[in-house]
């Protein structure tokens, strides 16, 4: 059962940093976003703080833990279910605007939502459930309805990549699949855990009992094992199109794929984060 998040105000001192009033508008971009107000009775945690490029930190102080938010890789927009409205709301930080991605949800409904998933430039949203995901246009308005795809792990104007197999079922890996805009589609691969577009949107950094793969991602062709050696302890996501985003002790860093050649990220945290969301991260 979700619970509303009472935060006085919206306000966020951050350390260091200005003191910003929530909803507040910037042409900053998100770095990322991580939980915040962690450590309740149960360990949940109570909002999300955006890292902005600027230094400072602006807070969401209604945006439920799970589903985790989704930041667009332009870095100005981020979509979240806001637990004192209980929907999903897309908001443009450059001046803003709020888009009501959906009606109110019932708990239940809210409850069963799997995955929130934004476009690189801002303009489709997709909101997974276990019976489906809808996607929505904010530009031209129309929203259409994939039955079957539990999650989407990443969409273009052309291409909704996602699994098809999620809960309950027995299988032990999900199936990884893309659906054109004219509803057909075409298996991708197995994967455990969803899958990464490049900003390019030609590859696919999946994830498999293997470990991380890189794949085509029309074809499904392998492209590259990413081993533990090159990217550390876990593959986060794609920085651009030659570099992944990894952590190595509990440090985030970016590894280039042709010669995985690592370098520190100053701008990520310098310490572990479950839930690290990416955004524009400076390069």
């Amino acid at each position: 059962m979700l619970r509303l998040i009472r935060i006085a105000a919206g306000l966020l001192l951050a350390a260091g940093g200005a003191l910003l009033i929530w909803p507040h508008t910037t042409d900053s971009p998100i770095l990322y976003g991580r939980p915040s107000g962690c450590g309740g009775p149960e360990g949940e945690c109570g909002g999300w703080d955006l890292r902005l490029a600027s230094g400072e930190t602006l807070t969401l102080p209604y945006a439920a833990e799970r589903p985790e938010i989704a930041i667009s890789a332009d870095g100005h927009h981020v979509v979240y279910l806001d637990l004192a409205e209980r929907r999903v709301l897309a908001r443009d930080l450059r001046d803003g605007a709020v888009h009501r991605v959906t009606p109110a949800l019932t708990p239940e409904r809210a409850a069963d939502l799997t995955q929130l998933t934004v476009s690189g430039d801002g303009r489709l949203f997709a909101v997974s459930s276990a019976e489906g995901t809808r996607v929505t246009d904010s530009v031209t308005g129309p929203t259409r309805t994939l039955k079957g795809l539990c999650t989407v792990s990443a969409l273009t104007a052309d291409l909704v990549w996602g699994t098809a197999r999620c809960g309950p079922g027995g299988w032990e890996t999900d199936m990884l699949v893309a659906v054109r805009r004219d509803g057909t589609g075409f298996f991708v691969g197995d994967v455990d855990g969803g899958a990464a577009l490049s900003p390019d949107g030609g590859r696919l950094l999946t994830y498999s009992f293997d470990g991380p793969l890189i794949v085509d991602a029309v074809t499904g062709k392998k492209v590259a094992l990413v081993k533990k050696l090159y990217c550390g302890d876990e593959v986060v996501g794609w920085l651009n199109d030659h570099e992944l985003v990894c952590e190595k002790q509990n440090r985030y860093g970016a590894t280039d794929i042709a010669t995985w050649a690592w370098r520190p990220l100053t701008t990520l945290p310098n310490e572990h984060v479950p839930y690290l969301v990416l955004g524009s991260v400076e390069q």
